[in-house]
């Protein structure tokens, strides 16, 4: 998986927030309308109706502000790294061949060219519209259906969930396809540029490669004819292919760069991308004006990944006609980029993981799902336990509960609502949002899956080593209950010592640490290990909320 789709996941998991934010209130309130049981000609039947009423034009006013923070996140994310995609591929090529070609910025007006293209029937602005506005008129047959019949909250919750769930598939989907398309437009500018005539088609081999991107897979392409999804990725939805540069007859004789003395630039192999940057693309940005991120959205934090590694590594690949590619690796030292974020473009989203979890059989145990519906009505004080239906193994779910009861008496702050929700097929066994905790019951319901998620995770180094249990996953979503909003503040003492362990040169603790803060604190909280300026920071974050 590139850095690129890596990337793509960032912005996809930010945008999934929004959805699963807005899939919280609107479950909220039409339990609440449910909650006022009558037929027609009732009062409980006209107090419904009216409620319904207030609650369409409610989400009617939010499926807009979703659309906006869909567009405005999906339209940052593609306009950075169009830029990236371009000068990595001159940097590769520069590598490959040893000199320095001449080259000129990407401009403004073709990023924007690439982005607003309907090289797929429709632009992605166009898309993400129809997706959210089928959205919106699935969401509201379902809630007039759930009010009008007074239908089950728990029917209504499971219909909500699919409905959401499909579209917040559909997003993804959309944003990874869009990165494809963008990036290998952003690499055929650059062979223009250069004045390199072919390309090679290379699909991503591996069993869940398309028959159509199998077929492609080293031919060879003049640039003057490259059509996306003709000749070019993105040739379908969640194409993972990309290109490379075709040289015939060994490498190309580039008009190359001058020094003041008239001598040719030549580039050294060890040579680092920062530093080729620094030397060849700042002067012409610094020029035109200072190279920054697109602005976030205002609706809430934006998370637009850095795709810049910190070190390139470049070999020439076993490939046809001395074609070659570039292999990118992960760093250790931790980065706090200028808008607060802890990123990390190579860290594995867990994404390997065990497999499809349906290939584990359900281990059903009735008795420990009463056991936990009664922990969590003694512990936590929470009667009502969305999705309990969906539960058919309570076993590590009271677990989980039982590390977040642990820590809820010790810190005094609790969740007011759970949820069992059908994650699928994610590599995700448990999530936060606001003050409800969710719980994936394809994992709770099958243990053994679980802890072989947990294992690998550990086996890879995705989570810290000693946190393969569920104990941990607890723990884990309740330090990103405990410390959210603290970290959302820019100006909170929290952000003061990660900016601090950033620039003492701070590492990062686990792959999954370098997603984002948040993944990174709560990491660091249940991470055991010998590290000793992680350990301090991690004494120094407790003691913020140990002190209250």
């Amino acid at each position: 998986m590139d850095n690129y789709t890596l990337a793509a996941f960032d912005t996809a998991r930010t945008i999934q927030r929004s959805y699963n934010t807005l899939e919280t209130y609107i479950k909220t309130e039409i339990a609440k309308i449910l909650r006022n049981v009558g037929d027609e000609g009732t009062l409980a039947y006209e107090y419904r109706m009216k409620r319904l009423n207030a609650l369409l034009i409610n989400t009617e006013q939010k499926f807009k502000e979703l659309y906006g923070i869909n567009l405005g996140d999906t339209t940052a994310f593609l306009k950075s790294i169009i830029p990236e995609a371009y000068y990595h591929t001159i940097f590769d090529i520069a590598q490959g061949t040893g000199v320095q070609p001449e080259f000129s910025a990407v401009p403004t007006r073709l990023i924007n060219k690439i982005i607003n293209e309907d090289w797929s029937g429709e632009n992605y602005s166009k898309r993400i519209w129809s997706n959210t506005d089928a959205l919106a008129q699935e969401v509201r047959q379902v809630l007039t259906e759930a009010a009008v019949n007074g239908e089950n909250i728990y029917k209504t919750s499971k219909r909500l969930s699919e409905k959401f769930d499909q579209s917040a598939y559909n997003s993804q989907r959309l944003i990874r396809t869009e990165t494809t398309y963008a990036t290998n437009q952003a690499e055929l500018l650059s062979y223009e540029e250069l004045d390199i005539d072919k390309y090679e088609f290379v699909a991503t081999l591996d069993t869940r490669t398309s028959s159509i991107c199998q077929k492609m897979d080293g031919k060879v392409f003049k640039t003057s004819d490259a059509q996306a999804g003709k000749n070019l990725p993105a040739m379908h939805p969640n194409c993972r292919s990309t290109t490379i540069p075709y040289f015939k007859e060994g490498m190309p004789d580039f008009r190359t760069a001058r020094d003041k003395d008239g001598k040719r630039i030549t580039v050294p192999a060890s040579m680092k991308y920062p530093e080729w940057y620094d030397k060849y693309v700042k002067p012409y940005e610094k020029a035109k004006k200072p190279r920054t991120q697109p602005a976030p959205s205002k609706n809430k934090p934006v998370e637009v990944p850095a795709v810049t590694p910190a070190e390139v590594q470049v070999s020439k690949a076993e490939r046809p006609e001395n074609a070659y590619t570039a292999e990118k690796i992960n760093r250790n030292s931790l980065d706090i980029s200028t808008n607060n974020d802890i990123i990390e473009v190579g860290h594995k989203l867990g994404m390997e993981g065990i497999g499809d979890v349906n290939s584990y059989p359900i281990e059903e145990n009735s008795k420990s799902v009463e056991d936990f519906k009664e922990f969590v009505s003694n512990s936590l004080g929470i009667k009502y336990i969305e999705g309990i239906d969906m539960l058919k193994n309570g076993t590590s779910a009271n677990e989980i509960v039982n590390a977040v009861n642990e820590l809820a008496s010790k810190y005094g702050k609790k969740y007011s609502q759970i949820e069992i929700y059908d994650g699928g097929d994610k590599r995700e066994i448990a999530e936060s949002i606001l003050s409800k905790l969710r719980l994936n019951a394809q994992y709770m319901n099958r243990p053994t899956a679980l802890q072989d998620l947990l294992n690998k995770w550990e086996e890879t180094n995705y989570i810290p080593k000693g946190c393969n249990s569920t104990k941990y996953v607890g723990e884990h979503e309740y330090y990103h209950f405990l410390y959210n909003s603290d970290i959302d503040n820019p100006k909170s003492k929290i952000n003061t010592l990660l900016n601090r362990y950033s620039s003492d040169g701070g590492k990062y603790i686990s792959d999954n640490s370098r997603d984002n803060k948040h993944e990174f604190v709560s990491d660091l909280l249940c991470y055991d290990g010998k590290d000793k300026e992680a350990n301090k920071l991690k004494k120094s974050i407790l003691a913020l909320k140990e002190s209250l």
